[in-house]
């Protein structure tokens, strides 16, 4: 069980700029972003490690856990252990003692004649290391959009995430183009990792081959963001080069983590070495270079060679990596053999307490032994503290897309009253008048759904008119305007952030009943023509309405026009649509 983090620790570290981290997670819609979040959560013993992964627990509201996907951006700040290796701090200005040393290369230090021990020379050496990780979960439904754009202006880094079945989707190319513009640090997480072993039945190699397919799609949009950067300043090689190093996807780098979050799982490719180097006496660092890739390791003579198709051997990723998570899913969940995962358990070297090893549900054993063995908090919060750089150091690398004239400083998410009246929809706050704004958050999408509201009592329309206010300020991608005819209309990106938007007028702004039309979308469509100038047929298109028959009440469109192109003149001729059924009548 993990240990329950004290509210102190948190507030001792918020003044250490060099140990926080400010990060988000984006993804497309049910990706695993909530799911994932909840195994974070578990690891400052909130919530309970089997409650991980099924709680939800940062989709706090009661819509949230009805419809099952995040509706809104939630925050949590999360303490995070990690080992690091420091240099010790030697006040040579001291004199050294000439006591004889314990081993050789060791010092003895004395400070006003007292011995404080010895220092050995073997530099630099492991410590623990507290964080503080200031998490926001955002949602992944292109209705909320505004959130993941507020999500991203407050973070240094984003924690990308991809269902490794589904692939690159829709919302992926757009967080990653808003992580992008936003200048952050990325992460990447490819998720669900056991659906290619319980749904779709592939074998480690075929894994493998997939596995290194969705991380090139990945890669191919962020080539694009750099190449389209690149020709936009007239920017040299370096300068994409530059970026290549912190955008490209490399597990070998240690940006790449692979996961299963309902399993409570995960691990990267450094961490596997690290198993590996000790049980092979290699160097760590060696094995994550070659780990992946198509490297075959020949254990005979401790040898790395090229993988080829003819080759008999499994690459080094599929043995040492795929093919003992491969066996603990067959053993528990598969076959459910409790001999062979006890066998697994004992060849791991785990001790997993009796009463999480049941036979009637070995399903769950086999979260059990993940979680000891590929803890996902741990690798996750790893590889962000390694990747993502501290507030100091991310503000000099944003400040260009922010702000391009002064430094800023930067430290914790924090919430600030009083400003009511104050803000419309963002604002710079500054101790001078002279202060320069910082730009406004960029939207992915537009409302394009209007309803008109109204009060079901007209005493409260005061209070409608205040509610209508305080939406149009916390929503950025909210809309509110007043027709002609003195009705209150809202725009909202899509029909579920506009049923949201409803809700919470009635029940937080507004407070009071009302009534909503019928959703609408303005739909306007025009005919653009590429006529070659001068060009006799280059004439603008003829619409006419006419009667068709005035007994069925049905009307004739007819539509006559020449579209004119550069290689060739294409006549589109005459077209007479009924409206009632949309059918083609004549050419």
């Amino acid at each position: 069980m993990a240990r329950r983090v004290n509210a102190d620790e948190l507030i001792v570290l918020q003044g250490k700029q060099q140990f926080i981290r400010n990060v988000c997670i984006l993804a497309h819609v049910d990706h695993g972003k909530t799911t994932l979040s909840d195994s974070l959560v578990c690891s400052n013993g909130i919530i309970s490690p089997k409650l991980a992964g099924k709680l939800r627990f940062l989709d706090s509201s009661e819509e949230e856990q009805k419809r099952g996907i995040t509706m809104k951006a939630s925050a949590i700040s999360l303490l995070h252990t990690k080992k690091i290796r420091r240099f010790p701090i030697v006040d040579l200005s001291t004199p050294v003692t000439s006591a004889p040393r314990e081993s050789p290369g060791a010092i003895a230090v004395s400070q006003g004649g007292t011995d404080v021990g010895s220092l050995s020379a073997e530099l630099p050496y492991p410590v623990s290391q507290d964080y503080l990780i200031n998490l926001i979960d955002s949602p992944g439904h292109i209705d909320f959009s505004s959130d993941v754009s507020t999500a991203t202006r407050l973070s240094d880094g984003a924690i990308i995430i991809v269902d490794i079945l589904e692939g690159v989707c829709t919302q992926t190319h757009a967080v990653l183009r808003q992580a992008w513009e936003e200048k952050m640090k990325p992460c990447l997480v490819l998720n669900k990792m056991d659906r290619l072993i319980l749904e779709v039945r592939l074998t480690p190699l075929e894994a493998y081959w997939h596995l290194q397919r969705v991380l090139e799609q990945v890669n191919a949009i962020s080539s694009s963001l750099i190449t389209s950067e690149t020709f936009k300043l007239n920017e040299d090689e370096k300068y994409a080069d530059s970026w290549e190093k912190e955008w490209l996807f490399s597990p070998e780098r240690g940006n790449v983590v692979f996961a299963s979050s309902l399993y409570c799982w995960a691990f990267s490719v450094p961490k596997f070495a690290r198993i590996w180097a000790q049980k092979l006496k290699l160097k760590p660092a060696f094995l994550s270079r070659h780990l992946w890739g198509n490297f075959v390791f020949n254990a005979q003579n401790l040898s790395i060679s090229r993988y080829t198709p003819e080759n008999k051997s499994k690459p080094m990723f599929v043995a040492m990596v795929l093919d003992p998570i491969w066996q603990l899913y067959e053993a528990a969940v598969l076959e459910e053999n409790l001999q062979k995962v006890r066998r697994m358990i004992k060849k791991l070297d785990l001790e997993i307490p009796a009463r999480e090893i049941n036979p009637k549900d070995l399903r769950g054993t086999a979260s059990s032994i993940f979680r000891r063995w590929l803890p996902l908090a741990k690798t996750v919060l790893d590889m962000v503290v390694e990747v993502v750089p501290n507030p100091v150091v991310a503000q000099q690398l944003r400040i260009e897309a922010l702000w391009p004239r002064l430094p800023l400083q930067e430290r914790n998410l924090a919430a600030i009253a009083g400003l009511e009246g104050l803000v419309i929809k963002s604002a710079t706050l500054s101790s001078t008048l002279a202060c320069p704004a910082l730009r406004t958050v960029t939207l992915q999408a537009k409302p394009i759904v209007r309803v008109a509201v109204e009060v079901v009592h007209q005493a409260d329309l005061e209070a409608l008119e205040k509610g209508l206010a305080k939406l149009f300020q916390t929503d950025p991608a909210v809309e509110i305007s007043v027709q002609q005819s003195g009705e209150h209309v809202i725009t909202a990106l899509g029909e579920l952030h506009l049923e949201q938007c409803l809700k919470d007028l009635r029940e937080r702004f507004a407070r009071v009943q009302i009534r909503a039309s019928a959703p609408l979308i303005a739909f306007r469509e025009s005919v653009a023509l590429e006529t070659a100038p001068g060009d006799e047929t280059d004439r603008p298109p003829q619409l006419l309405l006419a009667p068709w028959s005035e007994e069925e009440d049905v009307w004739l469109c007819l539509i006559d026009w020449h579209v004119v192109s550069k290689q060739s003149q294409t006549s589109c001729g005459n077209y007479c649509v009924q409206s009632n059924n949309k059918k083609k009548l004549r050419d």
